[in-house]
């Protein structure tokens, strides 16, 4: 079984979305550093243009228009 997948980029929704997860991980917890002076901002996303290589380990749902699994990358 193979799947395709086009790496051409992402809807800017996802990488508003992607951003603010990123940001809210960022700043989650109390032991940062105590040189930081405030709270860690992610600014810019890049996922560059070269699509990873990733390897199925675990299909668990698959269904007509979507599917579940686990991926190594």
């Amino acid at each position: 079984m193979s799947f395709k997948f086009q790496w051409t980029g992402f809807p800017a929704e996802f990488n508003c979305e992607a951003l603010e997860m990123l940001t809210r991980a960022l700043n989650k917890g109390e032991n940062k550093p105590a040189n930081l002076v405030g709270p860690i901002i992610a600014k810019e996303l890049d996922l560059g243009s070269t699509p990873p290589e990733l390897d199925i380990l675990e299909i668990s749902e698959l269904e007509e228009d979507r599917f579940r699994a686990m991926f190594r990358m």
